[in-house]
């Protein structure tokens, strides 16, 4: 194979996976997953600002796929845009894996629901150095210059790749030392959950409580008060919802409101429940904690969809 053969076949490569993660990000599902993923990522809230960011990474992956097969201005201009772009990427990735959050980079959408963390970071760094690979041919560099760089840019990523190791494993040493076993968790007393009869004294309620942390700029979590609804319809469970509003506009902290009236799921939003909502370490919306009757946590889970098996199992009634 020509070089100008393995040239144009990486351009294609890479222009590939661009367009795929751009694609994968437009479907609702794929929008969804990149505003639940920024807010631990980068820690932003708001709808608004979230659809601001995902616009300029749209346009910049878009951008790159139409520079590489137009070629213009040039070639190495757009490979040398692609890694920047994989660069910001991986940078994003290793400071939250490094702070030990297990989030979803969205890379692709919907597709890409595993944690983030070393193996992208890895990915990452095979498609930057293809994109090398590709401006050592498009500017006549010697093989020996591009091996050099390679090498660099692996020493760099493997660097990387340990430190965040070895950051995650010290945020868990942490983390085991200052938070109770599991099913023994505090009792949460003093936070002014208006509406449950007992809940922070221990007593007056039989019925368990589930808590669910939304976010008033979260799509998904918009959905999430019917869905409770309907899985605690005949539990002995009673759902309370803790909404943080910060970075979401008045209508979007109205239109939460009105969801959550129409499933008559009391509410508090994060001005009374902050220290709630970092007692419990909640950075992904929508999560749930199942309370028992004395004010014990006794379990958790993220997402809607396992809601329900957090909930003891329903009783049949006999035939």
């Amino acid at each position: 194979m020509s070089a100008a053969n393995l040239a144009w076949l990486l351009r294609v490569l890479l222009g590939l996976v661009f367009f795929a993660s751009a694609v994968t990000k437009i479907t609702t599902k794929g929008r969804q997953q990149v505003y639940d993923s920024l807010t631990p990522l980068l820690s932003i809230n708001g709808l608004g600002r979230k659809r601001a960011i995902l616009a300029i990474v749209l346009v910049s992956e878009f951008g790159v796929v139409a520079g590489l097969t137009s070629g213009v201005p040039s070639i190495p201009l757009w490979l040398t845009v692609v890694c920047l772009l994989l660069s910001s990427f991986t940078a994003v990735v290793a400071v939250a894996a490094a702070r030990g959050d297990d989030v979803a980079c969205a890379c692709f959408g919907s597709l890409s629901t595993k944690p983030a963390g070393n193996a992208t970071i890895a990915r990452n760094t095979v498609l930057s150095s293809l994109a090398l690979a590709a401006i050592a041919i498009e500017t006549g560099k010697s093989m020996a210059w591009l091996a050099i760089t390679i090498l660099l840019l692996g020493l760099l990523s493997a660097q990387i790749i340990v430190l965040v190791e070895l950051s995650r494993r010290l945020t868990n040493r942490v983390n085991s030392r200052t938070t109770s076993p599991e099913g023994s968790a505090p009792p949460l007393t003093g936070i002014p959950l208006h509406g449950l009869a007992g809940f922070h004294t221990g007593g007056g309620s039989s019925a368990s409580t589930i808590l669910a942390f939304l976010s008033a700029s979260c799509e998904g979590c918009l959905r999430a008060p019917t869905e409770v609804g309907r899985i605690v319809s005949g539990q002995n469970v009673e759902p309370y919802a803790v909404v943080d509003c910060r970075g979401a506009t008045n209508a979007e902290v109205v239109e939460m409101r009105a969801k959550l009236a129409e499933s008559h799921i009391p509410s508090m939003q994060t001005d009374q429940g902050y220290d709630l909502v970092e007692a419990l370490q909640v950075k992904i919306y929508p999560s749930y904690a199942l309370v028992s009757p004395s004010g014990l946590v006794v379990g958790s889970c993220v997402g809607t969809g396992e809601l329900e098996g957090l909930l003891p199992p329903r009783v049949q009634p006999a035939q």
